[in-house]
């Protein structure tokens, strides 16, 4: 037969279990969460990657343009006798 303190340690244990159960149960719902925003956060920053890599070739057609502009101004004052300084 069991004694009271058998029983104790019954009631215990199986409270332990079930805070467990409760604490696992919490964590799923905490990594579900993480999940939704670390989900998120990659799509931010596929979006923001993406938009760099415009932004850069943006810059390069930029670039080139305004060598292309430099070197035409300096073909016309060579043409008309100016000289240009920085």
């Amino acid at each position: 037969m069991l004694e009271d303190k058998d029983i104790e340690k019954l009631v215990t244990r199986f409270s332990e279990v079930f805070a467990t159960k409760s604490d696992i149960h919490e964590i799923t719902e905490r990594l579900d969460r993480i999940e939704v925003t670390v989900v998120g956060l990659v799509t931010a920053v596929d979006g923001l990657v993406s938009r760099v890599e415009m932004l850069n070739q943006e810059y390069l057609v930029l670039k080139e343009r305004d060598s292309r502009y430099e070197r035409w101004f300096k073909e016309i004052a060579d043409k008309v006798g100016v000289t240009l300084t920085p």
